[in-house]
């Protein structure tokens, strides 16, 4: 709050540098236009009339709000100082085409300030806090640094949280929530500004889902020689980028897949993972030489085949063989 309310003194002290820019001694009209529109808070709610932003983000349209509310007032105040100095004597003509000319004055010196009151205004406004009605300015807040959101991408549709302070520190993240079946993507800058550019291009995004998302997403393919592919994970890339393939001066080769949709770009990563398992499993195992085997001596051969008749008769002879030698070892 101290921030907004030290940037609403300087421009009050240098409201009397503007005269020649603007042609004339505007340093009265600034000073009043200012006391004017330093309590005015950006608007909760996009109004239901309709106007040529409706396409835009929330986030978007109420800016746009705000910026008409400054213009409208900046204006009205220069037509009521021009009146003070008209006098009955003029005519009603001439006094429509002066307070015309103040109007449209005003309304570009308010726009002015509005650009430049606006940011501090988004900080306030994400930290929960407003500018009170009478000017008084809160205990100081820590600075604010870092604004992020959050966007919880399914495949049929998409949840954006609203820009709010972040602890983290700027940059992109993206992962697979396999349980709920979606990608949670999340962005953080180090200005209001760029979160709040972002956010709006996610809600037109939103809104009009044939379009395709502020951001791409892709994987890398790294071929080296006859070995698996290495597959990098999915993540975002420029809106502008498209699938491509170099190689690199050691000789890899590099093929990088583009795709409008993360759960697109998901399933394809799946294709290759896939067929690098297959490739795996199928892949020949490496051959070792055997050790050597002494190989044992053969059995002595022999001669002929014994039929069973002949093995008969060889059992009869060597039992009739066997009762000869008992019989002559007897004593006489």
């Amino acid at each position: 709050m101290e921030h907004y309310q030290n940037l609403v003194e300087n421009l009050h002290h240098e409201a009397n540098h503007y005269a020649v820019k603007d042609g004339f001694e505007s340093e009265i009209l600034r000073r009043a236009i200012l006391s004017r529109i330093r309590n005015l808070n950006i608007p909760k709610e996009v109004p239901e009339k309709p106007t040529r932003f409706m396409t835009a983000g929330k986030t978007e349209r109420l800016r746009t709000e705000y910026f008409y509310l400054v213009r409208d007032i900046s204006g009205q105040t220069a037509a009521e100082m021009i009146l003070q100095e008209l006098t009955e004597r003029t005519p009603k003509f001439l006094q429509n085409l002066i307070v015309s000319g103040a109007e449209s004055i005003g309304r570009e010196i308010g726009g002015e300030y509005a650009g430049k009151l606006y940011p501090e205004l988004r900080r306030l406004q994400i930290a929960g806090l407003e500018i009170e009605a009478e000017g008084k300015s809160l205990p100081a807040q820590s600075p604010i640094r870092n604004y992020g959101f959050t966007v919880l991408n399914y495949s049929n549709c998409l949840d954006i949280s609203p820009v709010e302070i972040s602890d983290e520190p700027p940059g992109r993240e993206l992962f697979y929530d396999g349980i709920n079946e979606r990608f949670i993507e999340k962005f953080v800058f180090p200005s209001v500004e760029e979160a709040d550019i972002l956010h709006n291009a996610w809600e037109i995004h939103q809104k009009n889902p044939d379009r395709n998302p502020p951001l791409a997403y892709s994987f890398t393919i790294e071929r080296d020689g006859e070995d698996a592919p290495e597959i990098s994970s999915v993540e975002h890339a420029d809106p502008f980028a498209r699938s491509q393939e170099k190689t690199l001066e050691n000789g890899i080769r590099l093929e990088i897949k583009v795709f409008p949709d993360p759960h697109q770009a998901f399933a394809e990563r799946r294709k290759y993972l896939k067929a690098n398992r297959e490739r795996n499993n199928t892949a020949p195992l490496p051959k070792k030489p055997l050790p050597e085997k002494r190989l044992a001596e053969p059995p002595p051969k022999v001669k002929g085949k014994a039929t069973p008749a002949r093995q008969k008769a060889n059992i009869e002879k060597d039992s009739e063989s066997r009762r000869t030698n008992i019989q002559n070892r007897r004593p006489r």
